[in-house]
């Protein structure tokens, strides 16, 4: 029993001493029944409009008190006990209400099914209308969320193997004699927050759009965005718990997910210049474990749109080692104004047809392979030369005979000279960095 002193108040009592006695008042959780609910100050229950009065509920007590109704109904608004916490309620929701000073106040609602979205009850009324109280218009009752578990993962749960392992009677699959619980804060429609471990290593996980049935987060969700400190994907996220439209799953980027995909992240990553090494470097031959089994701290969102916007600032992306883009379609990159790429050593575009300036045709001119228009401009130079060669050689007949080669051959020597000197000096005009196909 808890009493609550309260001297400003007094009973009227005093002592030798002409000491008024101070007012104590008893302090108790009674369980009752959500009547109605104010969530802004929009709702029907706060007719001054009042938005401070959001997540108030007035109640019907399961004891009648002198300021209860004949039905029980509390006309008192109660208001959240904990101050910046309010859970989810709804109308017929058992929650438990006390009184200090004039002000009323509740917890819950209480966990009467062990499950997120059911927790109607008529433990607390006395109304002599049990099954035809107040009900929610807007409420789904009829959805039955599962409660959020925490599955075994023997490897993650007991990393060092040292304690005795169990086949499931219900599944099969190995478990342990037990592991701690994590701390979990739950919706009432599939959506969740764990603060958990495995073992002694950390992580977050914030789920959002479970199955009705589901009891564990998956990596197909609506939206997940989770944070592990040990422990790959594949171990956290395991193959045979997961699913995708009925199928079996294993989780894999994005951009593998067409029928038949030419070019991937994986594919790219997989060749020495996407690990950042020299084009003859070392092809990765076993690039799923090296994606898919990395067990070191790591970070994953996934859902069926991502959005990063930074308003009003600027966006920074940076990694120590690499940062690579897939996609399972376009990649674009647009700017009002300049774009600029800078790279120390290559830069490589592999694309069967590559286009600068503009999109249209009409606008842009082919660009030439300079090897073989260096090797055209050099015929064509030899091809000059036997030209001049052959014209210093030309002679007719006249009547006294074959004439003499042109007086002025001498004048060819000249171009002549040029169109080796313009032979010899062609290749200086090929870039020395860029190439193209």
């Amino acid at each position: 029993m808890v009493f609550i002193n309260q001297a400003e108040n007094t009973t009227g009592k005093e002592y030798i001493l002409d000491t008024p006695e101070g007012q104590k008042t008893f302090l108790q959780f009674i369980p009752a029944t959500v009547h109605q609910i104010i969530n802004s100050g929009d709702s029907v229950a706060s007719p001054t409009n009042n938005d401070n009065e959001s997540n108030c509920i007035i109640v019907e007590k399961n004891i009648l008190t002198d300021d209860v109704t004949l039905g029980g109904v509390d006309a008192r608004k109660y208001r959240p006990l904990i101050r910046g916490i309010s859970d989810s309620v709804t109308i017929n929701d058992l929650v438990l209400i006390t009184t200090i000073g004039p002000v009323g106040y509740y917890l819950g609602p209480l966990n009467v099914s062990n499950t997120p979205s059911n927790t109607k009850t008529n433990v607390a009324s006395i109304s002599s209308h049990l099954n035809t109280g107040p009900k929610s218009t807007t409420y789904p009752s009829n959805a039955k969320f599962n409660r959020l578990t925490k599955q075994f993962k023997v490897d993650l749960d007991n990393p060092t193997g040292n304690a005795t392992r169990y086949n499931s009677l219900e599944t099969g699959k190995p478990i342990l004699a037990d592991i701690h619980t994590d701390l979990t804060f739950e919706g009432r429609h599939g959506n969740s927050i764990r603060l958990g471990s495995r073992n002694k290593f950390p992580n977050v996980i914030i789920d959002n759009g479970r199955g009705e049935s589901q009891g564990f987060e998956s990596i197909n969700d609506s939206s997940i965005f989770a944070m592990f400190h040990q422990g790959s994907i594949l171990e956290h996220f395991s193959p045979e718990d997961e699913f995708l439209e009925t199928e079996p799953y294993q989780f894999k980027f994005a951009d593998e997910e067409n029928e038949t995909p030419t070019n991937t992240l994986k594919t790219t990553f997989t060749a020495p210049l996407g690990r950042g090494l020299p084009i003859d470097g070392e092809t990765d031959s076993d690039i799923e474990s090296t994606i898919y089994d990395y067990a070191g701290a790591f970070s994953i969102l996934n859902s069926d749109r991502i959005i990063i916007n930074a308003r009003k600032e600027n966006m920074f992306l940076a990694a120590k080692n690499h940062i690579h883009f897939g996609s399972g379609n376009s990649f674009t990159i647009t700017s009002d104004k300049n774009t600029l790429i800078n790279s120390t050593e290559r830069f490589d575009i592999n694309a069967p047809e590559v286009r600068l300036g503009s999109q249209n045709d009409d606008e842009t001119e082919p660009i030439v392979l300079g090897d073989q228009l260096v090797i055209k401009l050099s015929e064509l130079c030899v091809e000059l030369d036997n030209l001049i060669k052959e014209t210093g050689k030309i002679t007719v007949m006249t009547t006294q005979g074959e004439s003499s080669p042109p007086l002025n051959k001498v004048n060819f020597s000249n171009p002549q000279s040029k169109i080796k000197t313009i032979k010899s000096t062609l290749e200086d005009f090929l870039s020395v960095t860029n190439r193209t196909t």
